[in-house]
C-alpha cells in the first residue's frame, strides 16, 4: 500500500497528516474537497482514502454510496470530530472500514490504513449476520464452524471454552456481562461462575486477540468486550 488521499478541510490539518504520512513513506495527496476526490478516484486507483465527515452535510453517506457504486476496493478511514456511536456505525454500515475520532495520532492512523490495506487483495466472500456468522469490524465469528477469523491475521486458534466466551461477549458487544451470565449462555462445562475460571479464559482471550478488541473488567460486575 502507497498511494494515500487525504480529504480534509482544514488546510493546517490537512497538510500536517500529508507530511507525517510522507515522512512515514507512504505517497499522500492532500485535498480540500469531496468533488476532488472523486476526480481524483476516477484517474486512477488510490490506496486509501483517508475522508473527513465534516466535508458532507450528510455525513458522508452520498459520497461512500457513489463509492460503492464505482465497484471502487478503495479502503476508506474515517477521521473526523467526536461523533456519536449512531454516527460511526451508520458510515461503516455505508462503505467506511474504519473509523477515528480527532484528536488521533498519525501513528494510530497508519496502523488503521495499514490494517484495512487487506481490500486491496480478493479475499473470499465473509458470510452475512444470519447465516452462522457475526462480524464485528475486521472479526468474523463463524458461529457453526465455531471459528474466530481477523481480516488480516486469518484464522484465531481458540480452544472450545476460549471460542464460547468469545461468542458470549461478542454478541453482545459493548454490554457488560456478568460471570453468571457468561457461565449460563457459555453452556460450557469448564465454566464456573464460582471458582473464576471464566478470568482465566479472559486472560488468555487477551492474549490471542491482541490489538483490535478489547476485553475490559468491570470490578464487582464482569466482563465488557470492545472492538477497536
Amino acid at each position: 500500500m502507497n498511494r494515500l488521499l487525504v480529504v480534509e478541510g482544514q488546510r493546517g490539518l490537512r497538510d500536517a497528516i500529508t507530511t507525517s504520512l510522507q515522512g512515514r513513506g507512504f505517497a499522500a495527496t492532500g485535498i480540500a474537497t469531496l468533488a476532488a476526490a472523486c476526480d481524483a478516484l476516477e484517474q486512477g486507483p488510490i490506496d486509501a482514502l483517508v475522508l473527513d465527515l465534516s466535508l458532507a452535510d450528510d455525513g458522508g453517506i452520498a459520497f461512500l454510496t457513489w463509492l460503492k457504486a464505482q465497484s471502487s476496493r478503495t479502503p476508506v478511514v474515517i477521521a473526523t470530530g467526536a461523533g456519536s456511536s449512531a454516527d460511526r456505525v451508520t458510515v461503516l454500515e455505508a462503505g467506511a472500514d474504519d473509523y477515528l475520532s480527532k484528536p488521533f495520532s498519525v501513528r494510530e492512523l497508519v496502523a488503521r490504513i495499514r490494517a484495512v490495506g487487506w481490500r486491496r487483495t480478493p479475499q473470499r466472500a465473509m458470510p452475512e449476520e444470519g447465516h452462522g456468522a457475526l462480524r464485528r469490524g475486521a472479526w468474523e465469528l463463524d458461529v457453526k464452524r465455531r471459528e474466530l477469523q481477523h481480516r488480516t491475521r486469518g484464522m484465531i486458534a481458540l480452544t472450545d471454552a476460549e471460542f464460547s466466551l468469545v461468542s458470549v461477549l461478542l454478541q453482545d458487544e459493548g454490554k457488560t456481562l456478568s460471570r453468571q451470565e457468561i457461565a449460563h449462555r457459555g453452556r460450557n462445562q469448564e465454566f464456573s461462575d464460582g471458582d473464576r475460571s471464566i478470568d482465566v479464559y479472559v486472560g488468555r482471550l487477551r492474549r490471542k486477540l491482541g490489538a483490535g478488541i478489547t476485553i475490559r473488567t468491570i470490578r464487582g460486575v464482569g466482563y465488557v468486550i470492545e472492538v477497536l
